[in-house]
């Protein structure tokens, strides 16, 4: 008796792990990335989210360059926008974590309403990367910089290393206030 169940327990083990390897196949392939939850791409109704459907919860605008910076802070300024500048990276967890927790908290969602949000991805680590971090002296992500209607950076208000939702908006409100 004794071996038979324990050969069942393994049975059910190998059943749940095949299982669990399976599910994060398929969220591997819909585009998530956490292992903790490897079906979050998925809604409730079966249909895959979209990068451009997700982008209706917190819409960043992607850059690459000096000069992509300066564009878009010039077009924000015209609009009487403050911009955030929001320094990302694939391999950075932190940065996966508050993509997936600060920036989809409602408040954070309605206070970032009256701000251009722009966002540099560092994955590749490009020549141009380099030159971005070194000209704004930004060690790495996750960082976020703030900068006024006139282009200007408000350098006591940027942030380094993981915030929460409650960080944020105590920090935006103050960046606000200003």
């Amino acid at each position: 008796d004794c071996l038979l169940s324990r050969g069942l327990g393994d049975v059910y083990k190998r059943q749940v792990i095949g299982l669990w390897g399976a599910l994060m196949v398929i969220g591997a392939a819909a585009g998530g990335h956490q292992m903790l939850y490897p079906l979050e791409k998925l809604t409730r109704s079966g249909v895959v989210i979209t990068n451009s459907m997700a982008a209706s919860e917190q819409s960043f605008e992607d850059f690459k360059s000096w000069s992509d910076l300066e564009r878009n802070l010039v077009a924000a300024g015209e609009r009487g926008q403050w911009t955030l500048v929001d320094f990302y990276a694939d391999w950075c967890t932190d940065c996966k974590n508050m993509e997936q927790t600060t920036f989809r908290d409602a408040d954070v969602i309605n206070t970032l309403q009256n701000f251009t949000l722009l966002k540099v991805d560092l994955t590749d680590n490009t020549d141009a990367h380099q030159t971005l971090l070194k000209s704004l002296r930004v060690f790495g992500p996750p960082s976020m910089l703030f900068f006024d209607e006139n282009a200007e950076e408000s350098a006591e208000h940027r942030l380094v290393g993981h915030v929460s939702a409650a960080q944020l908006n105590a920090h935006l409100a103050d960046f606000q206030a200003r």
